[in-house]
């Protein structure tokens, strides 16, 4: 280690003190005289240079050594900086990639919160048409239950006027051929009537009446009270005739009225219609007919 009074050396070995100064010649001019040194101050003076050198060497050693090293780590210091400066593009980059990244992602969320208040409303929306469906299937079943208790009532009462149909049917061909036996009676009676008729119109006397033998024709009666027994037996005649084809078309009236009665009472589901009264008026009109028979 140097004390204070150690020279400092330059770049180039030399060493410089202003305090001692010594020269390299044995000789001194002082005053314009030469001064001759002595040998011991010439040793100690080598001795001190010696010195001086070897510690000025193993200083510049070390100068150079750490002039190396500061070498090698001003390099390794340039490399580290030209990594890191590569490291700092590398990230501006990446960071302009982020905030790219960044703003996407904002945009996503953005976009996906519009979308979710969009399938919030549409959820919304579609609860509500699910529960007015589900009210109304709620309803066309309800509807269709009664439906199908109507049918089914309507099956049944089908069912049962097939059988009362039936049963009136039965009845109907029951009055019916009782009613042609009938017709068949009157038929009768309105044969024999005309028979019986013709009959005594063929036996009733017949008065003389004046004939023109000239030309051929009658003339008339020669009593004019056979004219008007004639007239008369004419005119009752004519009478029955109407009478009798005014009691075919009241037989068929009534005969028409029966079976149309008893088709409308199956028709309206109501109980057999009393046929008796038009029985019984079929019964008087038979009579009267009995009675019109001269």
């Amino acid at each position: 280690t140097q004390t204070d009074s150690t020279p400092v050396y330059d770049t180039d070995g030399s060493a410089e003190n202003d305090n001692d100064v010594i020269s390299v010649d044995t000789s001194v001019e002082q005053g314009g005289e030469t001064v001759e040194q002595h040998p011991v101050n010439f040793e100690k003076t080598r001795a001190l240079y010696e010195s001086l050198y070897q510690n000025l060497s193993i200083e510049v050693k070390k100068v150079n050594s750490v002039n190396r090293k500061l070498k090698e780590t001003n390099a390794d210091l340039t490399t580290e900086l030209a990594r890191f400066k590569n490291q700092e593009r590398c990230f501006e980059i990446s960071q302009e990639k982020y905030d790219k990244l960044e703003r996407c992602y904002q945009l996503s969320v953005y976009q996906e919160q519009c979308l979710s208040k969009k399938i919030n409303a549409l959820y919304l929306s579609t609860g509500k048409q699910i529960m007015m469906l589900n009210e109304q299937i709620s309803e066309l079943n309800k509807q269709l239950s009664k439906e199908k208790s109507t049918v089914s009532f309507l099956l049944e009462e089908k069912k049962k006027l097939k059988s009362d149909f039936k049963t009136y049917e039965d009845e109907l061909l029951d009055k019916q051929i009782l009613l042609e036996k009938r017709i068949k009676e009157l038929n009768n009676i309105v044969l024999k009537t005309g028979q019986s008729i013709q009959t005594i119109h063929m036996i009733s006397p017949k008065p003389n009446s004046f004939y023109h033998t000239e030309q051929k024709m009658a003339l008339g009666y020669k009593n004019p009270f056979y004219l008007k027994q004639a007239q008369k037996k004419q005119q009752s005649f004519d009478e029955s005739l109407a009478k009798h084809k005014a009691l075919e078309l009241e037989i068929e009236r009534l005969l028409r009225a029966v079976v149309s009665q008893d088709i409308m009472s199956v028709m309206k589901k109501a109980s057999v219609v009393d046929t008796s009264n038009l029985q019984t008026e079929l019964e008087r009109t038979k009579e009267r007919f009995k009675n019109c028979i001269i």
